[in-house]
């Protein structure tokens, strides 16, 4: 119970620093000229962008469906993809996406009899995504090098190191059985999980360590959902009247996406918008347009979250049928 207190504080502490540096890149950026450039905005190119998040949610549940299907725990993809659309509310007010993956694998949890298998599914799924969100980047910036408005070389070389980090981290955890004990969860996950826990954990991923066509196919999909998602970024830009060259989202931000999942401010908050500001800076951008793109990104999240706090509401209220449980 001691830690309580300080978690508590350094929730706030988030909170409050994300929401400091957001307000002070709003003012840096005129508010007023926000305010115009969002009230100007075309309604179509709006519902585009929703669109599009929206079909990022559908190839995320795609995604885990296979991965699930692949690993033996057959879920049907409506249950995986109300989880899914769940997950955005509770990624509102936790950094780095903690919060839905903790959702996600705790639903998952309630549909199968096998204890920690969806646990370890959830924790390869980020894995694989986040290699994905690499391998996109990386792949983009090579190919638009000549468009962008950075240097390209250390957007490559970073994207490529970045890979081996993430391939290297979850063949680490896949081999975790056979080291031992010296791979570790970090000390606030592992205050939470007893060592035996730890050690059938790691039993898991070490079972599932036999089947490399899931983790291809998973990276696989992961890659057409991360080009969905720098598609509404573009989307958004349009939305905005603005005339940003589309290399920049492909090739740059997915630098602005790995920054959201860094748990430092609550959602990403402050984080995300500043890199956007410089960023696009770099492309002769007005941070005014800047900022009014972060704005507009934070309002459709909202309302995807929103979305997914009226699915969580309704199960809440009227839960699914035992029998629709595996």
């Amino acid at each position: 119970m001691e830690g309580q207190p300080q978690r508590g504080r350094g929730t706030w502490v988030r909170l409050l620093l994300g929401l400091a540096a957001f307000a002070a890149l709003c003012a840096f950026a005129h508010p007023t000229e926000i305010g115009r450039l969002l009230l100007a905005g075309s309604p179509a190119w709006i519902g585009a962008a929703f669109g599009l998040l929206l079909l990022v949610m559908v190839i995320r549940a795609w995604r885990w469906w296979w991965l699930l299907r692949d690993f033996g725990l057959p879920v049907s993809y409506g249950v995986l993809l109300e989880m899914v659309l769940t997950s955005n509310y509770f990624n509102l007010f936790f950094p780095g996406g903690l919060g839905g993956d903790a959702y996600r694998a705790y639903g998952l949890f309630r549909h199968s009899a096998q204890a920690l298998r969806p646990v370890a599914t959830v924790i390869i799924e980020r894995f694989t995504g986040i290699f994905a969100l690499f391998l996109t980047g990386t792949t983009a910036a090579w190919l638009m090098r000549h468009r962008l408005p950075v240097p390209w070389e250390p957007l490559v070389a970073a994207g490529l190191g970045l890979m081996g980090a993430a391939a290297g981290g979850l063949l680490l955890l896949l081999h975790a059985d056979k080291l031992g004990g010296r791979i570790r969860l970090p000390a606030a996950l592992a205050k939470r999980v007893p060592p035996e826990k730890q050690a059938a954990l790691f039993a898991v991923l070490g079972d599932l360590r036999s089947r490399p066509w899931a983790f291809a196919r998973a990276a696989g999909i992961g890659v057409i959902l991360q080009l969905a998602v720098l598609t509404t970024y573009y989307a958004m830009s349009l939305a905005l009247h603005g005339a940003v060259e589309p290399a920049v989202f492909y090739g740059i931000f997915p630098v602005i996406e790995l920054a959201s999942l860094i748990p430092i401010t609550i959602n990403g908050w402050g984080l995300r918008e500043g890199l956007m500001v410089w960023f696009l800076k770099q492309a002769e951008v007005l941070p005014s347009f800047s900022m009014g793109l972060a704005v507009l990104n934070r309002l459709l999240a909202l309302a995807m979250g929103a979305l997914g706090g009226a699915i969580w509401l309704a199960r809440r209220r009227f839960p699914r049928p035992a029998e629709r449980r595996l």
